[in-house]
C-alpha cells in the first residue's frame, strides 16, 4: 500500500503523510534500528579511544517514543479487539480512495464489550482493570490508525478542498476595532467564500490572515452539512457493516464513535494544511502580479531622441520647482550628456518673470538637450509645465540645428513628465550623499530624473534593497520580504540578460556594475569576484575568452554568463588581433563557428577564401563591410534540418538569433520609455489615487474664495476644487454664500467629478449629500457578493451596539445646569479638591436613568456623595419634576442646592468654628482628651472631630475620667441641624447640651436596670446608620458604616427613627473601673 501511495504522490503533503504513517506504524522497529546504530557507533568509539575502560559494557538507553502507548496496545491482547472491527484503516483508506466498497466490514460473533472481557482474561499482564478500559484503549488505537493513514488524509483533504468554504468569525477585539474606517471592514462579515474565489483575489485572503494575526478575526473552514453530507454519506458507508443484528448494531455504533473521534483529529490537521497551501497560492499569485508591474517599469528603453535609433542614450535637461512655491523656491535644472556626465547646473528665478524666460532659452540653446524632463512635489509643477511649454513653442527651441534624415526641419524639443518614484528615494539616500556631497537634495533629485530618462533599468537596479520602497503594487506589503526580493530579482535577471552588460563599462563605473549581479550564472558574490579579477588583470577585457584564460572565472560560470557580457568594438580596436567582433553580440561562444559558417555561406566563400579572409580581419568583418543583409538569402530552415540530422541538435531558433545579431548587434528589444498618463501624473503630484480620491469621497476642504455663485476650495493634496451655488447647502434662499461660509474655514465636501488633466474637481457641501456619501463610502468598499456576507451576524452586532449605545447615553445624560459635569465620583473629588467647602458637582448616576448624584466638599479630602431620586420624569433624559433625598422633596436643583447642600455646609462651618471642634481626626481628639484629663483626672471631657471614613459625620469623642477609655458617638450633619442618636438639634450649643442630657439619661436607665440590652463596647460607640447599599430611600438602618464604593453615598433621614440596632442602639456606656458608673460626672 505504501509503495503504491508513494508512486501516486504529487506534493510534499503526500510525502509528509507517508512519513507520519511510517513513524507511527513502525515506531518500535525504527527505535530498535536507532539503538543498534548507536550501539555500533559506541563500540567503534571505544576501540578508537585507548583511554576508555575496556570492561565498560553500558548499553545506550532506549529513546522515549511518542507512540509508546500505541506500541504497548499493539503488543497486547487488546489489539485483537482493534482487528475485530472487521476492516483495517488501510482497507478503509482504499475504499475511500476508490470511492467504492472494495472491502466489507465483517462483524464478530460477540459484542465489543463481551469480546473485551474475554481478551482481558487472556492478557498475561494486568494492563487493563476492566473491559471499559480495554474498549477505550482499542478505540484510541483505531482512532490513531485512521488519523495516520495517508490515503484517508488524502481523501479528506480532497473533499475539503473541493467543498469546504471559508468564514470570517470576529473576535471580541475585532468586533470593537474593525469599523467602517478599518482596512479590514470589507470582509468583516464574510462567509461561504470558496477557495478558488480567494485564489482569484489573493490580496483578500492575505489581508484576512493579517487581521487574524492581529487577533481581530478567526478564519474558519466549514463543510456544508458536515455530519450528513460528509460523515453519513461519504465515510460511514465505506466503514460500517451491512448487518442488522444487535451485535452488528453494537459494532456499527462503536465504528461510528471511532470515526467521529478520528475526524476530530484529522479535520483540524487538514484545515491547517489547506490554509497553508491557500496562503502559498495567494502569495505566489500576488508575487506574479508584483513581478508583472515591476517588469513593466524595467522594460523601458532610454528615451529615443528624434531621428535616432531606439536604445540611443539621449542628452537630458531635467528641471523642477520642488514644492512649487514660485515666490520662495528656486527653479533648478541639471544637464547630463550622453555619457551620463553632469555637464551643467542652473538656478533659475520666478518662472513668471521675463528673466526666467531669457535664462531658460539661453540654457537650452547652448546645451541642445534631446529632451527636457520635468517633475515635482506639488500641483504647482503643472503650472511650470505650462510655462515651459509656451516658452519652447514661442522660441522654437530645438535639440539640433541640423535637418532630419528626410530633409525636414527638426521639431521642437519635447517636454515630458518623468516618473520620480526613484528620484524621491534617491535624493536623501546615503548613496546620493556619497556621490554628490555638495549638492542639495533637489539637485540630486534632478540628477536621478535625468538618469531615469537615460536608463530606467539602471536607476531601479541602483536602488538595491530599497526597491521595496517603490509603490509597485497596492498590496505588496502583504508579501514576505524574501518573496518580494525573489520577484524583484527575477525581473532584473530577465531584463538585464535581455539588454546585456558592457563588462568593461561595469569595471569602470559602479553605477553600471549594479547590473552585473543579475547576469545569468552570477550573483552578488560572483559578480564582485569577477570585477576584482578583471581589475587585477589590467582593468579591462579584450574578448570574452579572457575570463577563462586569465583565470577570472571557471568554465561553468563562463558557459552560463558569456553571451550576456558584451564587449563592443570600434575602429580603434577592430584591427587588433585579440578583438572578437562576435563578443559584441548575444551569440554564445559555443556558436561562434556556426556564426562564421553562416557568414561564409552568405558571402559564398569556399574554404580557401575563408583562409585568406581570416588573415585580413575575418569573415565576420567582411560580412559587416559588404552588408549583413546578405544573410537574408540563406535558407535557415534547411540548414537547421541538416544540423539536426548530423548533430542531433535543434538549432533553428539559434540560427535565427545569429542572423539577427549579425545584422543588429545587441539591438534594443525593450519598449520605448513610457509616457505618463494623466492619472499617473495626477498621482505623482498630489499623492492621491483612485482609492484615496474618487467620485463619492468625503474629504475636508479649505475655503479660499467666496463668490456670489461659487466657492473656491483647496484640498489637503493641493488640488483645487469648486462648489457651485446649488451645491453649497440644503438651505434655501441663502442671501450670499458668505452668510454660511467664511475664508479659511474647513468644511466637509463630497467629490462629484475629477479633472485629472487640469487638477481640479467639482464638489458639494450640501449636508444631505455629504451624509449620504459617508454612508455609501464604506459599503462601496465591500467587493464581496452579498450572498457571501453574514447579514445575520451583522444585524446582531448592530443590535448589540445599539443597546450598548443606549445604555451609555443613559449613563452619560446631560443636565442643563452650570454645575453639571460628566464626572465619575473620583473625577468629581479631584475637581472639587482646590475649591471651598460647600462647592458641589452635579453628575450622572450609575443607579439608573431616574437618579442623579451630587458630590459636595465637606472639608479638605472629605467629600460626600448624595443620591438624588427623580420623580415624575417626562422622559428618560429629562430631569424629574421633583427631586427627593430621603424623605425630603425639592422642586428643582437650585432649591435642593440652597436648602439641602448649602444648609449642611453652613452647619459644618458652625461645627468647625466651635471651640469644642478639633482639626484632624480621632488621633488628635484622643490626644486632646488625654492631655486635658492628665491635668484634670477627676473631670470628664468631650470634643468633636471629622469622621474621615464617613463624610457628613462627626465623631463626638468623650472620656468620663482620666482612668477610663475614650468613647465615640456619631453626629450626623443634616440641613439646618445635627442628628445624634434619635434626636435632632438646631445648633452646636443645643447638640452639646443634648449630649449631656442623653448620656445622663442613659446612665440613669442603666443604673435602674431598664437598659433594654447589653452594654456597648466603649470603643465602638454609636455607628452611623447605613444599609448594605450605603443609603436607602426608605430610611437608614443597619450597623456598619459603608466600605469601598458604597461609602460614597449617604442619604439623610429626619424625624423619629425606629431602630433595628437591638441593644446597641442606645449607646450605653460603662465608663469606669470595676463597674463604677459615672452618671454623677459633669462634662467640661
Amino acid at each position: 500500500m505504501l509503495e503504491q501511495f508513494l508512486l501516486e504522490s504529487k506534493n510534499l503533503l503526500d510525502y509528509q503523510d507517508a512519513l507520519d504513517y511510517v513513524q507511527f506504524r513502525y515506531s518500535a522497529q525504527l527505535r530498535d534500528v536507532l539503538v543498534e546504530r548507536a550501539s555500533a557507533l559506541s563500540l567503534d568509539e571505544d576501540e578508537d579511544d585507548n583511554s576508555r575502560v575496556n570492561d565498560n559494557t553500558d548499553q545506550p538507553s532506549k529513546r522515549h517514543s511518542r507512540f509508546g502507548r500505541f506500541e504497548r496496545i499493539r503488543a497486547s491482547q487488546v489489539y485483537k479487539l482493534v482487528r475485530s472491527f472487521g476492516m483495517t484503516s488501510e482497507q478503509f483508506g482504499e475504499n475511500l480512495d476508490a470511492r467504492q466498497r472494495i472491502y466489507f466490514a465483517e462483524d464478530p460473533a460477540k459484542s465489543p464489550g463481551d469480546l473485551a472481557e474475554e481478551l482481558i482474561i487472556l492478557e498475561a499482564e494486568d494492563i487493563f482493570s476492566d473491559h471499559k478500559q480495554a474498549l477505550e484503549a482499542a478505540q484510541a488505537m483505531y482512532v490513531e490508525e485512521i488519523y495516520m493513514d495517508p490515503r484517508i488524509r488524502k481523501f479528506v483533504r480532497a473533499e475539503f478542498e473541493r467543498k469546504a468554504l471559508v468564514d470570517v468569525v470576529l473576535t471580541e477585539r475585532g468586533r470593537k476595532r474593525i469599523d467602517e474606517s478599518s482596512p479590514f471592514f470589507d470582509f468583516k462579515y464574510a462567509c461561504n467564500l470558496a477557495f478558488n474565489e480567494l485564489r482569484m483575489k489573493p490580496e483578500l485572503f492575505l489581508r484576512m490572515l493579517l487581521a487574524e494575526g492581529q487577533g481581530l478575526i478567526d478564519i474558519r473552514f466549514t463543510y456544508p452539512d458536515y455530519k450528513k453530507r460528509f460523515v453519513l454519506d461519504n465515510l460511514l458507508p465505506m466503514f460500517g457493516s451491512d448487518g442488522v443484528s444487535d451485535i452488528a448494531n453494537a459494532w456499527n455504533k462503536f465504528r461510528a464513535t471511532v470515526l467521529n473521534f478520528a475526524m476530530k483529529k484529522t479535520v483540524p490537521l487538514i484545515c491547517r494544511n489547506i490554509k497553508e497551501n491557500l496562503k502559498k497560492d495567494c502569495e505566489l499569485s500576488l508575487m506574479l502580479s508584483i513581478r508583472k508591474n515591476l517588469l513593466k517599469r524595467l522594460n523601458q528603453a532610454p528615451y529615443k531622441p528624434n531621428d535616432y535609433e531606439l536604445g540611443t542614450i539621449p542628452r537630458v535637461l531635467s528641471i523642477s520647482a520642488g514644492m512649487g512655491d514660485f515666490s520662495k523656491d528656486a527653479i533648478l535644472a541639471v544637464y547630463i550628456d550622453e555619457d551620463s556626465r553632469i555637464i551643467d547646473r542652473a538656478k533659475l528665478g520666478d518662472p513668471r518673470s521675463e528673466d526666467f524666460k531669457n535664462e531658460f532659452v539661453e540654457l537650452v540653446t547652448r546645451r541642445k538637450p534631446d529632451v527636457i524632463g520635468l517633475s515635482g512635489f506639488s500641483v504647482s509643477s503643472e503650472k511650470l509645465y505650462g510655462i515651459l511649454k509656451n516658452i519652447i513653442e514661442e522660441n522654437h527651441l530645438k535639440s539640433s540645428d541640423e535637418e532630419t534624415t528626410d530633409n525636414q526641419q527638426q521639431p521642437d524639443i519635447e517636454l515630458i513628465w518623468v516618473q520620480d518614484e526613484v528620484a524621491r528615494l534617491y535624493q536623501n539616500s546615503k548613496r546620493a550623499e556619497l556621490e554628490f556631497p555638495d549638492s542639495p537634495p533637489l539637485e540630486r533629485y534632478l540628477i536621478s530624473l535625468a538618469r531615469y530618462v537615460q536608463s530606467p533599468l539602471l536607476e531601479y537596479a541602483a536602488l538595491g534593497s530599497e526597491i521595496s520602497g517603490i509603490p509597485i503594487h497596492a498590496y505588496q506589503h502583504l508579501l514576505p520580504e524574501d518573496l518580494f526580493k525573489t520577484a524583484a530579482d527575477s525581473c532584473f535577471v530577465d531584463m538585464v540578460n535581455l539588454v546585456g552588460v558592457d563588462i568593461n563599462d561595469a569595471v569602470r563605473d559602479t553605477y553600471i556594475s549594479n547590473l552585473l549581479q543579475y547576469i545569468s550564472g552570477l550573483g552578488p558574490r560572483k559578480a564582485s569576484s569577477m570585477l576584482q579579477g578583471i581589475q587585477s588583470h589590467g582593468g579591462s577585457l579584450s574578448n570574452r575568452t579572457e575570463l577563462v584564460t586569465e583565470g577570472i572565472t571557471g568554465r561553468n560560470i563562463f558557459i552560463n554568463c558569456a553571451s550576456f557580457l558584451k564587449i563592443p568594438y570600434d575602429k580603434h580596436t577592430l584591427n587588433k588581433e585579440d578583438t572578437e567582433m562576435l563578443d559584441a553580440t548575444r551569440i554564445h561562444p559555443e556558436d561562434y563557428e556556426l556564426a562564421r559558417k553562416m557568414a561564409g555561406d552568405a558571402l559564398e566563400l569556399d574554404e580557401e577564401d575563408l583562409v585568406d579572409i581570416e588573415n585580413t580581419g575575418g569573415v565576420i568583418s567582411h560580412l559587416i563591410n559588404e552588408g549583413p543583409e546578405k544573410l537574408n538569402d540563406l535558407i535557415l530552415s534547411g540548414y537547421a534540418e541538416e544540423l539536426e540530422r548530423k548533430l542531433n541538435q535543434k538549432k533553428y531558433i539559434t540560427l535565427e538569433m545569429i542572423k539577427e545579431e549579425l545584422q543588429n548587434h545587441y539591438n534594443e528589444q525593450r519598449h520605448e520609455i513610457l509616457k505618463l498618463t494623466d492619472m499617473e501624473i495626477f498621482t505623482m503630484l498630489t499623492g492621491e489615487t483612485n482609492t484615496s480620491l474618487h467620485v463619492g469621497s468625503v474629504i475636508p476642504v479649505n475655503i479660499k474664495r467666496i463668490a456670489d455663485r461659487y466657492i473656491s476650495v483647496k484640498l489637503s493634496s493641493g488640488l483645487n476644487g469648486n462648489v457651485k451655488a446649488d451645491r453649497m447647502s440644503d438651505k434655501n434662499n441663502i442671501p450670499h454664500p458668505s452668510t454660511i461660509f467664511h475664508f479659511g474655514q474647513t468644511v466637509r465636501a463630497v467629490v462629484l467629478s475629477i479633472d485629472y488633466k487640469n487638477f481640479t474637481c467639482e464638489l458639494s457641501t450640501r449636508e444631505r449629500e455629504v451624509e449620504e456619501a459617508v454612508k455609501n463610502e464604506a459599503r462601496n468598499r465591500i467587493q464581496i457578493d452579498s450572498r457571501n456576507w453574514n447579514h445575520e451576524a451583522e444585524d446582531s452586532d448592530k443590535q448589540r451596539i445599539a443597546i450598548k449605545r443606549d445604555k451609555e447615553q443613559r449613563s452619560s445624560r446631560v443636565i442643563k445646569h452650570p454645575l453639571f459635569r460628566m464626572f465619575n465620583s473620583k473625577q468629581a473629588e479631584e475637581f472639587l479638591a482646590p475649591l471651598s467647602r460647600g462647592d458641589l458637582v452635579i453628575r450622572p448616576s450609575s443607579r439608573g436613568f431616574d437618579h442623579i448624584a451630587i458630590t459636595w466638599k465637606v472639608a479638605d479630602q472629605i467629600f460626600q456623595h448624595i443620591d438624588v431620586l427623580e420623580l415624575e420624569k417626562p422622559n428618560e433624559y429629562s430631569l424629574g419634576k421633583f427631586l427627593q433625598i430621603g424623605n425630603k422633596r425639592y422642586s428643582d436643583l437650585d432649591e435642593l442646592i440652597v436648602l439641602h447642600i448649602k444648609s449642611m455646609a453652613r452647619k459644618v462651618d458652625e461645627m468647625t468654628s466651635n471651640d469644642k471642634f478639633r482639626k484632624g481626626g480621632k488621633t488628635e481628639a484622643e490626644e486632646y482628651l488625654r492631655v486635658y484629663l492628665l491635668a484634670n483626672p477627676k473631670r470628664s471631657a468631650y470634643t468633636f472631630c471629622f469622621d474621615h471614613k464617613n463624610p457628613g459625620y462627626f465623631y463626638l469623642c468623650f472620656q468620663v475620667n482620666g482612668a477610663s477609655s475614650v468613647q465615640y458617638w456619631h453626629v450626623k450633619v443634616i440641613p439646618n441641624g445635627y442628628y445624634l442618636l434619635k434626636s435632632e438639634f438646631p445648633d452646636v450649643t443645643s447638640l452639646c447640651n443634648g449630649f449631656k442630657t442623653i448620656y445622663q439619661a442613659k446612665m440613669a436607665e442603666q443604673k435602674s436596670g431598664f437598659g433594654g440590652g447589653h452594654q456597648q463596647s466603649h470603643n465602638q460607640g454609636q455607628q452611623p446608620p447605613y444599609n448594605n447599599e450605603g443609603f436607602n430611600n426608605n430610611g437608614f438602618y443597619g450597623q456598619q458604616p459603608p466600605q469601598g464604593p458604597q461609602a460614597h453615598y449617604q442619604q439623610p433621614r429626619y424625624g423619629n427613627h425606629d431602630s433595628s440596632h437591638g441593644g446597641n442602639n442606645g449607646g450605653y456606656y460603662n465608663g469606669g473601673n470595676g463597674g463604677h458608673n459615672n452618671d454623677g460626672h459633669r462634662y467640661r
